[in-house]
């Protein structure tokens, strides 16, 4: 995955890059509870969106055609906006789910994600 490339861009754009998979969940709850808008990669970490204000961005990024359409549920019943932007699936296999290529790496798209993140 191009995770580098893609926070240049976020950064550019004046994102806050967080990982909330190093932080307490308090510090996940009001990170996210200030929040206007969130992006990342599909997985649990955009779960956290749950904790946004109404009328916060929620950018989804994911392999193409892999994904259910659980965020954009949660972006509905929470009040957030919601986009979705799909990447090229590698053929870099999860050492978890070798053969299920949902969980594969993915290539974000520089110029969707610039898209994407300025709305």
């Amino acid at each position: 995955m191009n995770e580098a490339e893609i926070q240049d861009v976020a950064r550019v754009e004046g994102y806050e890059i967080v990982d909330a998979r190093h932080m307490s969940f308090t510090d996940q709850v009001r990170s996210f509870a200030g929040a206007t808008h969130i992006a990342g990669v599909h997985g649990a970490g955009l779960v956290n969106a749950v904790f946004a204000p109404a009328g916060a961005r929620l950018i989804e990024f994911v392999g193409d055609g892999v994904a259910p359409d659980f965020y954009r549920h949660l972006a509905d019943v929470g009040g957030l906006s919601f986009r979705r932007v799909s990447c090229v699936v590698t053929g870099n296999a999860s050492e978890l789910h070798p053969d299920d290529r949902r969980y594969n790496d993915i290539l974000i798209d520089p110029e969707a994600a610039l898209a994407a993140l300025k709305g």
